[in-house]
C-alpha cells in the first residue's frame, strides 16, 4: 500500500510540475509578424503582463512617441515603450491558455479583452476582442526571441 501511495505521489508531483513549467514558457520577449515591436511578457501577483519592450519607428523628429491615443488625458504623455499593452493575463491550466486579460492598442488607445495560447508551431496567438463578442475579434503571431 505504501508503495503504491508513494508512486501516487510522484505521478501527481510529475503533473504539477510539468503544468507549472507550462505556464511559464509564455514568458520572456517575442516579437510581432513584421519585426517592428517586441513585447516583454512577466508576471506580477500570479498575472501575466506585457510591456511594450522595443518599438522600431519609437522616435519622430528626435522625440520619443508618446502614447497620445490613451482615453486618460494624463497619460498621454507617456513614452510608448515600457507601457504595458496585455494587461492581467490568467493561466487556464486546463485549457492550456491564459485569459481574463486586457489588450491595450497603442495605435487607437481602445482596450479590448484577450486570450493567449502558444500553437503547435511554438508562436504566441493573442487574440483580442470587444465585450463577449470573440468570434469578432483579431488574432496576432508573435515569435520568441531568441
Amino acid at each position: 500500500m505504501k508503495h503504491i501511495t508513494f508512486t501516487l505521489f510522484l505521478f501527481m508531483s510529475s503533473l504539477i510540475s510539468f503544468g507549472q513549467a507550462t505556464k511559464d514558457e509564455i514568458l520572456g520577449l517575442w516579437y510581432n509578424e513584421d519585426k517592428t515591436e517586441i513585447i516583454e511578457i512577466y508576471t506580477k501577483d500570479n498575472y501575466y503582463y506585457a510591456k511594450l519592450h522595443w518599438l522600431k519607428n519609437s522616435q519622430s523628429g528626435g522625440e520619443a512617441i508618446r502614447d497620445v491615443y490613451n482615453e486618460n488625458p494624463l497619460l498621454r504623455s507617456r513614452v510608448l515603450t515600457g507601457i504595458d499593452v496585455l494587461i492581467k493575463f490568467e493561466y487556464n491550466i486546463s485549457k492550456e491558455k491564459w485569459k481574463s486579460g486586457e489588450i491595450y492598442n497603442y495605435k487607437n488607445g481602445n482596450t479590448y479583452n484577450g486570450k493567449m495560447r502558444i500553437n503547435s508551431n511554438g508562436e504566441l496567438e493573442v487574440h483580442g476582442y470587444w465585450w463577449i463578442l470573440s468570434f469578432l475579434g483579431s488574432t496576432k503571431i508573435y515569435h520568441k526571441v531568441k
